[in-house]
């Protein structure tokens, strides 16, 4: 799980130093404080099984798992004093990482208990920080995959704009010609793509900072984000027949009125287009309030 965490933020050249040198780091303080409790023999005899566990751990190849296994055994073992420092220690991290009702609810119950059950409550608080530490990286592993696949739609959905025009052999392919009404079709699509993509970009902070790891994981999910550039494409299209069958008229809007001869040619028609489809799929309730407004002229209509 640590690995995920450093591939994201270090080049892959390091990423693997990183993670042994931390993991080093770990080990280095575990053995330290064993070694400090190993001096006092008589504990050592009265734990002696934890203590020969303990050492086969530290002989085992070197893990985060294999790591959190021994500070668990650790706490039977230590101290009164360590383990009251112990304790210090990891509420402190309780603070940052927990929820704070959990954090207060360690905080207040560590000074009404006594020793074997203050070492009982420490190997539950271990079990909670390293499930938090583990839902956090997992979560950030999430948030990266969700901007990196975002940003793979929104850079397809640039090409898809402009491969009419500047990638002829599919021009070809799909018989369209560059300024006639098939391009102007593809090119709504792929503004409302654009749309989509882009609002989908710049909410993405805000998204990650409210969403729980459920949310998470689904958001990151490629066809949870493909669905939503799908209905960019269609909120793109449908603007554009809105357009064309006259249902959408004025100054402010492209004009594909079949008594204009020029209509698929013009820039501004195109620029027009452009922006709508864009604002369409960067809308997600302008193509809906459209369709019902729609229809509630032709439920009224009917009624007449």
């Amino acid at each position: 799980m640590k690995n995920l965490l450093l591939s994201k933020i270090l080049p892959f050249s390091q990423s693997g130093k990183a993670e042994s040198q931390l993991l080093e780091q770990r080990y280095v303080n575990l053995h330290t404080t064993y070694e400090k409790i190993r001096l006092e023999e008589e504990r050592i005899k009265q734990f002696a099984p934890l203590v020969d566990k303990i050492d086969k751990l530290f002989e085992l190849p070197r893990s985060w798992d294999n790591a959190n296994q021994i500070e668990q055994f650790l706490v039977p073992i230590y101290t009164p004093p360590e383990l009251d420092l112990e304790i210090k220690v990891k509420l402190l991290h309780a603070k940052r990482r927990l929820r704070e009702e959990y954090w207060r609810f360690y905080d207040s119950e560590f000074g009404e208990l006594n020793e074997e059950q203050k070492q009982s409550l420490l190997s539950r608080l271990y079990k909670d920080l390293h499930w938090a530490y583990d839902v956090e990286e997992l979560g950030k592993d999430y948030t990266t995959k969700t901007r990196i696949r975002t940003s793979i739609l929104f850079i397809v959905s640039i090409f898809m704009f402009f491969m009419i025009d500047q990638v002829p052999f599919i021009a070809d392919l799909l018989s369209i010609t560059p300024g006639e009404r098939g391009d102007f079709i593809v090119t709504a699509m792929a503004a409302g793509w654009m749309g989509t993509s882009f609002s989908m970009l710049i909410s993405l902070k805000n998204r990650i900072e409210i969403s729980s790891i459920s949310d998470l994981k689904v958001i990151h999910r490629f066809d949870y984000l493909s669905s939503r550039a799908l209905i960019g494409m269609i909120s793109g299209l449908l603007l554009f027949y809105a357009f064309e069958s006259g249902i959408l008229t004025g100054i402010f809007f492209p004009d594909f009125s079949t008594e204009s001869t020029d209509s698929f040619s013009g820039d501004r028609n195109a620029a027009l287009l452009i922006v709508w489809c864009f604002v369409s799929g960067f809308s997600e309730k302008l193509v809906p309030d459209l369709l019902n407004k729609t229809e509630q002229n032709m439920s009224q209509d009917n009624i007449k």
